[in-house]
């Protein structure tokens, strides 16, 4: 159940991404039309399958009649190296890309600036057959079996058995990840069977009663036994907390903006959030958040409910205001010598500020008055102190008005009342707005000058 919650809310998190990416103007050209590919990271694999199988789902029923969208694994530095290539779409890793990476990509004059999301926080666990007796090693006595300084496993409390050691190759996220982690950039024994995926790794511990692997968190199951490392357990609660050490953020890459081909087959999917009322959204973040990954009726589940609830309308906002800079200033752009890249960043998005902050103020604005979403996930009548940690309930303006005037039993005291918190909710909205209208009026003066 553990492993199906991070699969989706890892999957829940890239769709939204690759949907706010793909209503921007891309500047890349496209590739076939309607195929949409991803390579890399095998951690982050059964992610990207999941997301994609749900989109396929919909495509299935004739939403996107054209579509089709191709996952592969092969490892973080393929993925990586695909995507400055210009071949694939989006690339998944499991680690951050490399500056000589990417000055690799400028050398062959493929122009490629690659743009990071992070999509899920992720845990290596450390592996062993179910046999063996070892419940956990220190990281000292990782680094020294996988260094060679310990080949036995009854020198860390167990059998007199040889270890077997087996690492990922050097191509993979995972491995840089974990030799910087638990190694500290140590080599790894000449002796250790390196294999190209997570599926390898576990099937090779599972069949190997003296072997000792590591894999991605989501790749646990019953043939293998994760073993605590400094006595903290790897788990979904340790690893988001920080506690357990041998944790990474999941990435998603993707070359600058979207391509034409991304934007075709996701902007649908932005219209129909649009269009969908407010009680929906409060529904969905009650059966998604609040009960399905357990975070409770908290600020929380209320944040990412209003977060996508607002979504459709900063995507839309932005895309208008990002078209509407003229095509001359990125030409004259090119014509001066600056990359893809510069110009995204010194003429397209300062001229087009104006409006993304625009549609960002309505969404603040619209998320500062909806009732019906928080009703479901975040929201309390009263409580006595401020909220003492993103799982708490917390009072709500709008829905404190709700309550006052559908229930209690003194409405000649309530009713007044509701009226004046009406009030400070649109003094409050007005003022905000007119904060950043004043600013940015400010902002135009100084420039002129």
């Amino acid at each position: 159940m553990k492993v199906k919650k991070i699969l989706g809310l890892g999957a829940l998190t890239a769709a939204l991404i690759m949907a706010m990416q793909i209503c921007i103007c891309g500047l890349a050209g496209a590739k076939e039309e309607g195929r949409l590919s991803l390579q890399g990271s095998t951690t982050v694999l059964p992610i990207a399958q999941v997301a994609a199988e749900e989109f396929m789902d919909l495509a299935d029923k004739g939403l996107f009649p054209n579509a089709d969208i191709t996952v592969r694994g092969g490892g973080s530095g393929v993925g990586i190296a695909a995507l400055l290539d210009g071949t694939i779409d989006i690339a998944d890793a499991s680690r951050s890309i490399k500056p000589k990476e990417i000055e690799k990509a400028k050398a062959k004059a493929k122009g490629i600036e690659p743009f990071a999301t992070v999509i899920a926080k992720d845990g290596i666990a450390v592996i062993i057959h179910p046999s063996n007796p070892v419940k956990g090693l220190s990281m000292d006595d990782l680094r020294a079996i996988y260094t060679g300084q310990i080949s036995r496993w009854n020198e860390v409390g167990g059998e007199t058995k040889q270890i077997v050691v087996i690492s990922r190759d050097t191509a993979s996220g995972t491995f840089e990840t974990f030799n910087t982690l638990a190694l500290k950039k140590e080599k790894v024994r000449d002796d250790a069977l390196m294999l190209a995926s997570n599926q390898a790794v576990a099937a090779t511990v599972a069949k190997t009663p003296g072997a000792i692997g590591y894999i991605g968190l989501g790749y646990l199951s019953d043939k293998v036994k994760a073993l605590e490392i400094d006595e903290v357990e790897p788990s979904q609660k340790t690893v988001v907390s920080g506690e357990y050490k041998l944790s990474r953020p999941l990435f998603m890459y993707i070359s600058e903006l979207a391509s034409p081909r991304m934007k075709e087959i996701f902007k649908p999917i932005i219209e129909l959030l649009a269009g969908i009322p407010s009680v929906v959204f409060g529904l969905f973040g009650l059966a998604i958040f609040v009960k399905f990954f357990g975070f409770g009726v908290s600020v929380l589940s209320g944040s990412l409910t209003l977060g996508i609830l607002i979504l459709p309308v900063i995507i839309r906002a932005s895309e208008e205001a990002i078209s509407s800079v003229p095509s001359s200033f990125k030409e004259a752009s090119f014509a001066l010598g600056a990359t893809k890249w510069q110009t995204i960043r010194k003429v397209v998005l300062p001229n087009a500020l104006p409006g993304i902050l625009t549609g960002a103020i309505l969404s603040i604005g619209r998320a500062a008055g909806e009732t019906a979403p928080i009703l479901f996930t975040a929201a309390t009548f009263y409580t006595r102190h401020l909220p003492k940690s993103p799982l708490s309930e917390v009072m709500a303006l709008p829905y404190h008005i709700y309550a006052l005037m559908t229930e209690g039993t003194k409405p000649e005291f309530q009713v007044p009342i509701a009226y004046g918190t009406a009030l400070v909710l649109l003094l409050l909205v007005f003022t905000v707005k007119g904060e950043v209208i004043k600013h940015h009026r400010e902002e135009k003066k100084k420039k002129k000058k």
